[in-house]
């Protein structure tokens, strides 16, 4: 909900209609209740790589959050051979305690009811810049309605490049 809150806080959503955006993608987000597990670990993407794969199917880079630090989502079963081979790997490993895999593919199915749901969302160009944690870069328009906030519930979080735009801006 962050991106939310930097969207009303830039004057691109009224309080009114971040609430009603929250309401909606907590809705939605939670009939995925099970589906996943995420977790923390101290690799690079390209470091990591090998062991998604060795150790998925369904395993998705969630959150790029540092130079080496990313979040991991995907099935449970296939979060806790990746957390067992990363900690082998001598990657520090952190599951989270949580039953969902935001910013993967097991938030697919809620995609169209969120769509339907957010269709009346107005937006506004904003008295200041938001930063996109989706992009990575500033925005300085209205953001895109429902299918940038379904992107930002689906994609992963940038927040590494979110973080070097804004140090380039000052």
């Amino acid at each position: 909900v962050g991106e939310v809150a930097a969207a009303q806080a830039a004057g691109m959503l009224s309080l009114d209609h971040a609430a009603a955006l929250i309401v909606a993608r907590s809705r939605h987000q939670h009939a995925t209740k099970g589906t996943g597990r995420m977790a923390a670990i101290g690799a690079t993407p390209e470091s990591i790589a090998p062991l998604l794969e060795e150790c998925g199917p369904g395993l998705e880079i969630a959150a790029i959050n540092a130079p080496a630090a990313l979040t991991i989502a995907g099935p449970a079963a296939a979060i806790t051979r990746l957390s067992k081979a990363a900690e082998a790997a001598r990657m520090v490993t952190i599951p989270l305690d949580l039953d969902y895999a935001f910013h993967s593919k097991a938030m697919d199915p809620v995609r169209d009811g969120l769509l339907h749901d957010l269709a009346e969302l107005s937006t506004k160009p904003g008295t200041r810049p938001m930063i996109s944690s989706v992009s990575g870069i500033s925005l300085r328009g209205p953001v895109a309605g429902a299918e940038y906030w379904w992107r930002i519930l689906r994609e992963p979080v940038r927040f590494l490049a979110a973080v070097a735009e804004a140090a380039g801006q000052g």
